[in-house]
C-alpha cells in the first residue's frame, strides 16, 4: 500500500471511529433518559438533536484540524523552497499524528525536484556563457564566429571549422585575421568598419558581398557573403558575431564566366591588331578629301576599330579585377591634357552618331596622380555610354573643376534616354543592364561595372544623377598628385603603384597597356637619327605593317621571324633597339630576353628591349620583364603609327 492509500485509509478509520462515537453517545443517552422517564421523550428528542449538532461541530472542528495537519505541513514545505519566500522555516514532520509517512514522502520528492530545476537553471546559465554547449549556437547550419574585443576567436562552431577546415578548438584565442584570409571586392572591409563602430558605435550591424576566403594549406577557395554585429557592452565580452553565407557555386560561375569569356576575347587582340594597322594603312595611302562618303567609311571602320578594342579591354580588366590582379601605375599628370586627347580620340566616334562634345575644362587644376591609360578607360566608357543612350540629343557636355575638398572632378552629362530611380543602385553591378532597353542597346554590362573598380583604386569616387527622360549626368574623382605623393611617402610607398583593391608596395607594373621604365626619357627631337630596330615577331602581317610605319617615321628594320635567328641576329649586330614577341618559334621571348640581358655575357648587349605582346603574363615571367627589359607594350592597344611615335621618346 503506498502512502496514498494509506492516508486514505487512515482517514476513513479516522471518520468512522468519530461518527461510531457520536451514534453510540446518543444512543446511550437517549436509552437512559427514557428508561427514568418517559414524559421527557419530546425534550429528549430535541436535546438529542441539539447534542448531536454540538457533537459534529466539535467532531468537524477536529477531523479539518486533522486532515490539514499534513497539507499544512506540505505548504510549509513548498514555502520554504520558494525563491520568493524568506524566513519560512521547514516544518517537522515527525510532529505529525496523522498522514506523517505520506508527507514525508511528498515533501522529500518536493526538495528532490527543487534540487532539479536549480541544476538545471545552473546548466542554462552556463550554456548562455559557453557557447561551445549552446545549442543553437553550435548546431547552425551556417559558419559562424565570436570575436572578443581583442579581435580574437572566442568561439567557432563546427559548421565554421567545416567551411574553412580548421578544427574549432585549433581557431579559439587566434586573431580572426590569421584564420580567415579575406578578400573584399572593393575598400569597404570588415577591418576597416570594425575599427570605425569601434571608436563611434555601442552596436552597429554591417554586411559585405562577393568575399574571397583566400586558399589555405590546399582548402578550396570559397565565396561567400558576409554579416557582421557588433555589441561593446556585451556582458559575456562577446563583442563581434561573423555569420557567412556561402555562394561559392554561383559566384564561381559568374567568376568562370568572366575567365571563359576573357579567354575567348583574348584571341580577338592579334585580329584587331591587324585591323586597326591595315585601317592606318588605308588612311596613309587613300586619298579621301575629293571623296565624303569613302571618308566616311573609313571614319566609320576605325570608329568600329576602337569601340571593339574597348570591348576586349573592358573584358579582359574585368578578369583581372576579379583575380586582385589589376595593378595601376600611378604618375604626375596634367589633367586637363589627358582629357583633351582623350576627347579628340573619342570625338570620331560621336561624330558617326551625330553628337558634338562640348567641354569646359579648368585651366588652373593641380597635377592628378593617375595610371593614364586606365582612366582614360574610364573616359572611354562614361563617353561611350553618353553616346549609346543620348537618343535624339545631338549634344554630351564634359566638364571638370576643382569641388570643395580639393578633389578634381570630371563629369559626363547627357540629355538623352536617362535612368529610372529603381535602376540606379544596381548600375555599376557586373553583368548588370537595364532589361527595358537591352535589346536596343548593344553593351555588356561590365563597363561600369571596370570604371568604378579603376576610380575606386584611385582613391576616388564615381558617381551619377539621372533622371528618366531628361538625360544622366556620371562623375568621378581623382586625387591630386601632390596629396598622393605626401601619402606616399607616410607609407613608404614611393613609386605611387595601386592595385585594384588598394595600395601594392615596391611593385612596378607591366599592366594592362603601356609602362615606361626609368631609363626611358623623352628624346628632344621627334625624329630618330637613322635608328636601327630588330623585330623578333613571328606574325607575318604585324611584322609587315610594323616594318612599313617605321620605316616611314626614319627608322632602318630588320625582321626575324624565329628565335633562334633572332637571338644570333641581336647578338651579331648592334641595334638601338630591339623589338621582342614572347610567343616565337624555337626559342621563346623569355628565353632571348634572359640570353641578351645575361650579365656574362660579354660583350653586353646594349638595345633597348621592348617586349611587344597581346598575352597575359605569369607573375614570374613579368618579373623577368619588369627586371630586364626597357619596356612593354600591347600589340593591340597601339598601332603602327603610335609605335613610331613611343620609339621616338626612347633616349
Amino acid at each position: 500500500m503506498d502512502n496514498l492509500e494509506k492516508l486514505r485509509s487512515n482517514f476513513q478509520q479516522l471518520i468512522f471511529t468519530a461518527i461510531l462515537l457520536q451514534n453510540l453517545l446518543l444512543i446511550g443517552a437517549a436509552a437512559l433518559v427514557i428508561q427514568h422517564n418517559a414524559t421527557l421523550s419530546v425534550y429528549l428528542i430535541i436535546g438529542g438533536v441539539g447534542l448531536a449538532a454540538g457533537m459534529t461541530i466539535v467532531l468537524t472542528v477536529v477531523l479539518s484540524a486533522a486532515v490539514m495537519q499534513p497539507l499544512q505541513a506540505l505548504w510549509q514545505a513548498i514555502l520554504h523552497l520558494s525563491p520568493d519566500e524568506h524566513g519560512v522555516a521547514a516544518p517537522t514532520f515527525e510532529k505529525l499524528w496523522f498522514g506523517q509517512d505520506f508527507v514525508t514522502n511528498l515533501a522529500a520528492q518536493l526538495y528532490q525536484l527543487t534540487s532539479v530545476a536549480d541544476r538545471a537553471a545552473e546548466e542554462a546559465r552556463e550554456q548562455g556563457t559557453d557557447l561551445s554547449r549552446n545549442f543553437v549556437a553550435q548546431n547552425l547550419p551556417l559558419p559562424m564566429f565570436i570575436l572578443d574585443s581583442g579581435e580574437n576567436i572566442k568561439f567557432a562552431n563546427a559548421a565554421a571549422a567545416t567551411y574553412v577546415g580548421i578544427k574549432s578548438t585549433d581557431m579559439i584565442g587566434k586573431n580572426v585575421y590569421m584564420v580567415l584570409d579575406m578578400s573584399f571586392p572593393n575598400e569597404s572591409t570588415f577591418d576597416i568598419w570594425l575599427k570605425e563602430v569601434k571608436m563611434k558605435n555601442a552596436t552597429a550591424v554591417s554586411s559585405w558581398e562577393r568575399v574571397r576566403l583566400n586558399i589555405r594549406d590546399d582548402h578550396p577557395e570559397r565565396l561567400f557573403d558576409l554579416a557582421a554585429y557588433y555589441n561593446r557592452d556585451n556582458p559575456q565580452h562577446s563583442e563581434t558575431m561573423l555569420v557567412l553565407f556561402d555562394h561559392t557555386k554561383s559566384y564561381s560561375q559568374d567568376e568562370q564566366a568572366v575567365s571563359f569569356i576573357a579567354l575567348s576575347v583574348h584571341e580577338l587582340r592579334t585580329p584587331l591588331t591587324l585591323l586597326r594597322g591595315y585601317i592606318e594603312v588605308f588612311e596613309d595611302e587613300i586619298d579621301t578629301s575629293n571623296n565624303p562618303e569613302l571618308e566616311s567609311f573609313m571614319q566609320k571602320m576605325r570608329s568600329q576599330a576602337e569601340q571593339l578594342m574597348a570591348f576586349v579591354n573592358n573584358i579582359l580588366n574585368v578578369a583581372r579585377v576579379d583575380d586582385d590582379q589589376l595593378e595601376l601605375h600611378l604618375q604626375e599628370t596634367v589633367w586637363p591634357t589627358v582629357l583633351r586627347q582623350a576627347i579628340e580620340s573619342l570625338s570620331l566616334r560621336a561624330k558617326v552618331r551625330g553628337i558634338t562634345l562640348h567641354c569646359r575644362l579648368a585651366t588652373d587644376l593641380p597635377t592628378v596622380g593617375i595610371d593614364r591609360i586606365s582612366v582614360l578607360e574610364v573616359i572611354n566608357n562614361l563617353v561611350d555610354n553618353a553616346i549609346k543612350y543620348s537618343g535624339t540629343s545631338k549634344v554630351i557636355e564634359i566638364e571638370t573643376h576643382l569641388t570643395q575638398d580639393g578633389l578634381i572632378e570630371t563629369t559626363i552629362r547627357d540629355y538623352g534616354l536617362g535612368i529610372s530611380s529603381s535602376i540606379i543602385p544596381n548600375l555599376f553591378t557586373k553583368f548588370y543592364r537595364d532589361h527595358r532597353n537591352r535589346a536596343q542597346i548593344g553593351g555588356t554590362g561590365l563597363g561600369l561595372y571596370l570604371c568604378k573598380a579603376i576610380v575606386t583604386a584611385h582613391g576616388g569616387n564615381l558617381w551619377v544623377r539621372s533622371r528618366e527622360g531628361e538625360g544622366s549626368t556620371f562623375g568621378f574623382t581623382l586625387i591630386p598628385y601632390a596629396k598622393l605623393a605626401e601619402d606616399a611617402k607616410k607609407t613608404g610607398n614611393e613609386e605611387l603603384v595601386r592595385g585594384a583593391h588598394g595600395w601594392i608596395k615596391n611593385r612596378s607594373t607591366a599592366g594592362k597597356a603601356t609602362w615606361y621604365s626609368k631609363h626611358m626619357q623623352p628624346n628632344p627631337s621627334d625624329a630618330p637619327v637613322a635608328r636601327t630596330v630588330l623585330c623578333i615577331e613571328d606574325e607575318h602581317f604585324i611584322s609587315e605593317l610594323y616594318s612599313r610605319a617605321l620605316t616611314k617615321a626614319g627608322y632602318k628594320v630588320t625582321v626575324k621571324a624565329d628565335g633562334a635567328a633572332g637571338l644570333v641576329e641581336a647578338q651579331t649586330n648592334k641595334y638601338d633597339i630591339i623589338l621582342l614577341d614572347l610567343m616565337i618559334p624555337n626559342l621563346t621571348g623569355i628565353e632571348i630576353l634572359r640570353a641578351l640581358r645575361d650579365p656574362a655575357r660579354v660583350p653586353a648587349v646594349t638595345a633597348k628591349i621592348i617586349v611587344i605582346t597581346n598575352l597575359e603574363q605569369r607573375d614570374d615571367v613579368r618579373a623577368d620583364i619588369e627586371k630586364q627589359a626597357d619596356g612593354y607594350l600591347v600589340k593591340a592597344e597601339m598601332t603602327p603609327h603610335e609605335l613610331a611615335n613611343f620609339l621616338n621618346t626612347i633616349k
